[in-house]
C-alpha cells in the first residue's frame, strides 16, 4: 500500500518561466477522473451497439496549510518565481501539471500519476476559528489521468536556456536525453511527451514538425538565443544525484489565526471575528474544436468572489463602514449599505505581525447579507457576505495596502 507520506505531490508550470516544484503542507488531495462513455441504442435492438468515448474530465481538489508563500500561486499561473503579484486574470489561460511520485510500504518505487494541463477554476482561504490554522483549498479542472509505471514509471521534467554556443545548422539546438535515458510511451510509442519554447513571453507548445528525437538526442529546429526550452519524457530511473520530492523545511509550517489581520476599507481593522472565509470561483470556458480531440483555448467568462465574516455582536463598527456612516450614527438600515469596498487578508510569521508573509486584498465588493442570532446560554453573533470580482495576492505588502489591482 502507498500511505500519505509515500505520495509525493509536484506541480510544473506548463507555459512561462516558472518550472518545478514540489507541492508543501498538503493536507488533503481529491481528485475524480470521469470517463464520459456515450451509449448509442438503435431501433430493433435491445442492448446498446456500442459505448463511444468522449472526452475525459478530471476534477482535482487540493488543500494545504497556509504557510504564506506565494510560489504555488506563480506556478498555477505560469509565472516567473521571482514574480510577487497576481491578480485573477493571470489565471485565464495557465495551465500545469500535479505529478504524484508513489512509494509503496515497502519502499518499493511504484510509479507517477501524472494529471496533466489542469487550469484553476477557484480557491479559497478558511480561517475556521480564532485558535485554528488558516488553511487555503485549491479545485483544478483538466481532461486526463496518466499512470506511468514499469520501465515508464518516473515523469521526468527538464528545461534549458539557449545559449549563443549552442545554436546548430538553421539554428537548430541538440539537448542530449541521457540522464536518465527517455523510455518509448509504450501506447503512442513516442520518447517526448512535451516540448514548449518560451520565447520574449511568448510560450508554445511545439508539434513534431518543430522537434525531433533520435538516440538520446532531442533537436530543437529554429531556436534564437535566450529561448527557454521545456520538455517531458517518461524514464525507468530517476535524474542522478537528485530526487523527485524535496521536503521544504525552511518555510513555515502554518499560520495561525492569531498572525492574521483583516482590514475593511483598508484601514479600519475588524475586531471580534470568529471566522473568515474568502472563495473565489471561476467559470473556465476552457474550448476544444472539431477534428481535434485536446482542449485547444483556454479562458474565464465570469469571476465571483464571496467573502464571509462571522463575529460576536460587540459594536457596530462594520454595518457604519458598509452605510457609509461616522461611529455612533442614529440609524443604521439594511436600506443604506453601499458598495465598492474593500477587505484585506494579512498574514505575517507570528502574532508579533513583525515580518509580513502574504496577503489578499479583495477590491470593488458589494455586502450582500447580514445575518445574526442568539440562542440560551449563548452570545449574539452577526455576521457579514460581499460579493466581488477582484483580488490581488502578493508577497509585498505595500502592494496589498495599494488601492490597484483587480
Amino acid at each position: 500500500m502507498i500511505n500519505f507520506s509515500s505520495f509525493k505531490p509536484t506541480i510544473i508550470s506548463t507555459f512561462g518561466l516558472g518550472g518545478r516544484s514540489e507541492i508543501d503542507r498538503v493536507q488533503s488531495i481529491d481528485k475524480t477522473g470521469t470517463i464520459n462513455k456515450t451509449e448509442v441504442d438503435e431501433v430493433g435492438r435491445e442492448d446498446a451497439v456500442d459505448y463511444i468515448s468522449q472526452t475525459p474530465s478530471v476534477s482535482y481538489k487540493l488543500t494545504q496549510m497556509e504557510y504564506g508563500s506565494i510560489d504555488i500561486f506563480n506556478l498555477l499561473a505560469n509565472k516567473a518565481d521571482n514574480n510577487t503579484e497576481l491578480t485573477l486574470n493571470d489565471f485565464k489561460t495557465s495551465t500545469f501539471d500535479i505529478c504524484s511520485y508513489m512509494t509503496d510500504d515497502d519502499g518499493t518505487f511504484k510509479g507517477t500519476n501524472w494529471i496533466p494541463k489542469l487550469r484553476l477554476s477557484g480557491f479559497s482561504i478558511a480561517i475556521g476559528s480564532p485558535t485554528d490554522l488558516i488553511k487555503r483549498s485549491f479545485d483544478f479542472v483538466g481532461e486526463d489521468w496518466i499512470n506511468w509505471q514499469g520501465n515508464n514509471k518516473y515523469l521526468i521534467y527538464k528545461d534549458k536556456t539557449v545559449e549563443s554556443g549552442d545554436l546548430g545548422s538553421g539554428n537548430d539546438v541538440d539537448i542530449t536525453i541521457s540522464d536518465p535515458v527517455a523510455v518509448q510511451d509504450p501506447d503512442d510509442l513516442v520518447y517526448i511527451l512535451r516540448v514548449v519554447r518560451v520565447r520574449a513571453g511568448v510560450s508554445t507548445e511545439l508539434t513534431t514538425s518543430d522537434y525531433s528525437y533520435a538516440t538520446g538526442t532531442l533537436t530543437v529546429n529554429s531556436c534564437l538565443t535566450d529561448d527557454f526550452i521545456k520538455y517531458w519524457y517518461t524514464a525507468s530511473s530517476y535524474i542522478a544525484g537528485e530526487v523527485p520530492f524535496t521536503a521544504n523545511d525552511s518555510d513555515l509550517a502554518a499560520i495561525r489565526a492569531s498572525s492574521a489581520s483583516i482590514y475593511l476599507e483598508t484601514s479600519n481593522y475588524v475586531y471580534r471575528l470568529q471566522s473568515v472565509n474568502a472563495d473565489v470561483k471561476l467559470t473556465r470556458e476552457d474550448k476544444g474544436e472539431i477534428g481535434n480531440a485536446e482542449v485547444v483555448e483556454r479562458g474565464v467568462s465570469d469571476k465571483v468572489v464571496t467573502i464571509t465574516l462571522d463575529r460576536n455582536l460587540e459594536d457596530l463598527t462594520i454595518e457604519e463602514l458598509i452605510t457609509g456612516k461616522a461611529p455612533n450614527y442614529g440609524k443604521l438600515g439594511i436600506r443604506k449599505v453601499g458598495d465598492n469596498y474593500s477587505l484585506i487578508i494579512k498574514l505575517y510569521s507570528d502574532n508579533t505581525k513583525q515580518t509580513f508573509k502574504l496577503g489578499y486584498r479583495f477590491n470593488k465588493l458589494a455586502p450582500s447579507e447580514i445575518r445574526g442570532g442568539v440562542a440560551t446560554k449563548g452570545y449574539t453573533t452577526q455576521g457579514n457576505s460581499l460579493i466581488g470580482k477582484s483580488c490581488v495576492i502578493s508577497n509585498v505588502e505595500a502592494t496589498i495596502d495599494s488601492e490597484s489591482g483587480s
